[in-house]
């Protein structure tokens, strides 16, 4: 076995890898990147573009559908599944060649290795090597299934993840698909039970029956996406509803068999209500399992050397440290928040972290967002979580979308945002509006340098825009708080 000294070796190649790859390639460091799969990651091929791909396919037929609300008669317009399909692909594809992240590993003068890693100590990773090998250093060190050491003073673990499948008896046995199948389908069934009520399930439900596919969601919790501000997530469920998702909340699947006899319904669950007990049947042409990830941890290596595992990912410190100082792990593979953007942020203070004096902690503060339409994004506590941390020292504010002029303009009025603050600051907001996804980065800013609404108010914001809700909110804290204080008004 060869062996090679590297200052970085980065263990898979999504967006956090990428990301770190391309810091790290400014530095002047010697970098090995090993990837067993494709490079992209789940952002490009299983996840945030190929779903989303899917929502703006639905958005225009959504678009299409409810034309005549604006005077405007759309005639003899169909939806054609196979080339909604064929779309997604070509968009995945359009941009895999437009990034071209193979050119650019190596237009950084980084190295690809195509293999299998283990880490077999601190400051080492072990290679079984896949077909094909780029990177001047090691493009002649052997054939598929040879074994490349690494040596390297530190390690990035972004391994990333992959869907959970629950245990449900008789699944394996009914047309069943994941975030990783779902999109390379030619054509999906005319009908679909979606187990799990987070982002992906809520987002592939209403695209689905947005597409004329009959849908049923089946969520254990009494909440669709229970992290979010529950106010909102109820108010997107009935958004789901109006739309024709079936949604059965604080319901479990029992079973699932097959039915030969009915091709257009060749899935038949058994579903039971958690409170009462109550069972029903459920039929549809296949299952879509949106029911959370697992971290990609089985293969790594980490138990041998005493690393620490849980069920929802590596252990680390707030420097994105395991127990080995040497090693790091970040995104979904390690324990934390699962999204690409924040993944890509703490891949890249890590590498920070590693080469450079000082200390650079992982940023606790998240937002993100739910794209369904409207969207749903939040930034921080919601009310539950302020009030279990502050008391009485929370209040909440909320104003309904309806009172948006861009929202009235647009037709697109169901919404609402809600701040939290906490002894005059903000420590929360969440929007549930057309866009909320670009608005929310405001929001976070505040949130992240402890403003109040008064702040807030004191900004001008653009109209008409979504975004001039916040200004509104904020202004009404305004007037509230002058009202306390009209004695102080000078009358002449």
């Amino acid at each position: 076995m060869a062996a090679d000294q590297y200052d970085l070796v980065i263990v898979g190649m999504g967006s956090a890898g990428m990301m770190a790859a391309e810091f790290a390639a400014t530095l002047e460091l010697r970098v090995a990147l090993v990837e067993a799969g494709r490079i992209g990651g789940d952002r490009l091929w299983t996840g945030g573009v190929p779903s989303k791909a899917l929502c703006a396919a639905a958005r225009v037929a959504h678009t299409v559908a409810s034309a005549g609300t604006f005077g405007v008669d759309v005639h003899g317009s169909s939806i054609d599944l196979e080339r909604v399909w064929q779309r997604v692909r070509e968009v995945q594809q359009r941009i895999a060649e437009a990034d071209d992240d193979l050119a650019r590993v190596r237009s950084l003068g980084l190295e690809l290795i195509r293999g299998r890693a283990l880490l077999t100590g601190p400051n080492e990773v072990t290679v079984t090597l896949d077909d094909v090998i780029d990177g001047p250093s090691v493009a002649d060190e052997g054939a598929a299934g040879s074994v490349l050491v690494l040596q390297t003073r530190f390690v990035l673990l972004c391994a990333g993840s992959r869907p959970a499948v629950p245990d449900v008896a008789g699944l394996a046995d009914v047309p069943m698909f994941t975030s990783e199948t779902f999109f390379e389908l030619d054509r999906p069934p005319a009908s679909l039970v979606v187990l799990g009520g987070g982002p992906m399930g809520v987002e592939l439900a209403q695209a689905c029956v947005r597409l004329g596919i009959t849908v049923t969601l089946v969520q254990r919790d009494d909440l669709l996406l229970p992290r979010d501000e529950p106010s909102l997530s109820g108010q997107l469920a009935g958004v789901l509803r109006d739309e024709g998702v079936e949604v059965l909340l604080g319901t479990e699947p029992v079973a699932v068999r097959r039915d030969p006899g009915r091709p257009d319904e060749t899935a038949v669950m058994t579903v039971r209500t958690m409170v009462t007990g109550v069972e029903r049947e459920l039929r549809a042409g296949g299952v879509l399992i949106a029911a959370g990830r697992r971290p990609n941890v089985d293969d790594l290596g980490l138990e041998q050397l005493g690393i620490e595992v849980r069920p929802d990912g590596i252990v680390v410190d707030d420097r994105g440290r395991t127990m080995f100082r040497s090693v790091y792990a970040v995104g979904d593979v390690a324990a934390g928040e699962r999204f690409t953007h924040a993944a890509g942020h703490a891949a890249v203070q890590a590498v920070r972290d590693m080469f450079f004096p000082g200390r650079s902690t992982m940023s606790e503060l998240v937002p993100w967002c739910t794209f369904t339409d409207p969207e749903l994004a939040h930034v921080g506590l919601t009310s539950g979580e302020a009030e279990a941390r502050f008391g009485d020292d929370v209040d909440v504010w909320r104003i309904e979308l309806d009172h948006n002029d861009r929202a009235r303009i647009d037709g697109t009025d169901t919404g609402a945002l809600v701040m939290v603050t906490a002894k005059d600051r903000i420590v929360g907001a969440h929007l549930l509006a057309p866009s909320a996804g670009e608005v929310i980065n405001e929001l976070a800013l505040a949130v992240e340098h402890g403003m109040k609404l008064g702040d807030l108010a004191s900004l001008v914001h653009v109209y008409p825009t979504i975004a001039s809700t916040i200004g509104r909110l904020a202004s009404e804290f305004d007037h509230e708080k002058a009202q306390r204080y009209r004695w102080l008004v000078r009358r002449r």
